[in-house]
């Protein structure tokens, strides 16, 4: 592990000394073959060992969620070896796998499984995301007291989100693709204040992770963020966020 971010401010908790460069996104999201040039960010022990729990839990669900190439090799390769160390989650799964089916994102009806997801696990670990690529695209802590906010859409929903947020500062626009679709991400920040910030992010290619919703119906979702004081919080949030 490169020693380069050693000493300095910790990008995740906005205040502790880091003690290492972390990987923004995880490396052992990545078949080995696609982990060069991943983004890394400055990281104190404390953050880094919270975000680790968060990976590990996130590295054994998502490839189950999608037909990505790299997702089936994470399946194949790791995720025996995944859940013998893990043996509560390894039954959490089993008790609760189902089969449905779902409708793909180019529109097909197919045969899957569901297995039940902790949602908090993943929005905290896209919180801390948003926060080590913040630094990463514009080399900037994002304030400790600015809120990091996770939203869960469905497809219609998204397509809202960007047409109405995420392309509103062309200027600062930022698209990117890790590993050729393990993680991809999409992200824009204001003018007038760069701590308002807004992003799209997916992993392998667009993970179909499936909730229910009031109706008690199966849907597709994605996770979108948006970054701010807490002055204009209720200015830019949106329903059903989470919030850190």
């Amino acid at each position: 592990m490169s020693k380069k971010h050693k000493g300095k401010r910790c990008v995740y908790c906005a205040t502790n000394e880091s003690i290492t460069s972390d990987h923004v996104v995880a490396r052992e999201f990545f078949p080995i073959s696609k982990r060069a040039g991943l983004p890394q960010a400055p990281s104190c022990k404390t953050c880094n060992t919270q975000k680790s729990k968060l990976e590990n839990y996130a590295m054994t669900i998502l490839p189950f969620a999608s037909t990505h190439e790299a997702a089936i090799e994470m399946i194949q390769r790791k995720a025996a070896g995944r859940l013998a160390r893990n043996p509560k989650l390894k039954a959490q799964l089993q008790q609760g796998i189902n089969r449905i089916w779902l409708e793909s994102i180019d529109g097909l009806i197919l045969p899957t499984i569901t297995l039940p997801v902790e949602g908090q696990n993943l929005t905290e670990l896209f919180s801390m995301i948003v926060r080590g690529l913040f630094w990463h695209s514009w080399r900037t802590i994002l304030p400790k007291d600015y809120f990091v906010d996770i939203y869960c859409f469905n497809r219609k929903g998204v397509d809202f989100f960007r047409d109405n947020y995420l392309r509103l500062s062309q200027n600062n626009f930022i698209q990117k693709q890790l590993g050729g679709g393990v993680f991809t991400y999409s992200c824009t920040r204001g003018d007038e204040d760069p701590g308002i910030s807004i992003w799209e992010m997916s992993f392998y290619d667009g993970a179909m992770i499936a909730g229910h919703d009031s109706k008690g119906e199966l849907r597709q979702l994605y996770f979108c963020g948006l970054t701010g004081p807490m002055g204009v919080r209720n200015k830019i949030s949106l329903n059903k966020s989470r919030a850190t």
